[in-house]
């Protein structure tokens, strides 16, 4: 009884894993209930999977914002990786798996270039 199509995208997503919405479909597990949320799961520049998941299901659900294992950008090993987006990829291009340090330098030359960068600087100073 459930929509085939509630249960991808079918195009790029600028939301990332574990994101959650609303659902009126019925549970993925419990097909006669009534899911309570709609939980995104995998997501790559082609879009995302969604799971229907009732309340018992949504109760059960631990979505770790944090995951172990090799940073896609540094290739070190991390029990804190997190999800991430290349910005020069944009919104909707791949998700990876950053650790701290990675973001950290990433945020930090992003901050000095826009500290460096005079048109930035009118920008914001034009009241925008």
């Amino acid at each position: 009884m459930s929509n085939e199509n509630s249960h991808c995208s079918g195009g790029p997503v600028s939301s990332m894993p574990g994101a959650v919405s609303h659902s009126n479909q019925p549970c993925d597990e419990h097909p006669n209930r009534m899911a309570v949320k709609r939980i995104q799961g995998e997501t790559d520049s082609m879009g995302c999977e969604y799971f229907h998941v009732c309340q018992e299901c949504s109760d059960k659900i631990v979505s770790p914002v944090r995951v172990s294992g090799h940073c896609d950008w540094c290739k070190s090993n991390s029990d804190s990786l997190r999800h991430r987006r290349d910005m020069d990829e944009g919104m909707a291009g791949p998700v990876y798996r950053v650790c701290g340090p990675c973001i950290e330098k990433e945020n930090k030359a992003v901050a000095e270039e826009l500290a460096d960068n005079e048109e930035y600087a009118d920008f914001y100073d034009s009241g925008f």
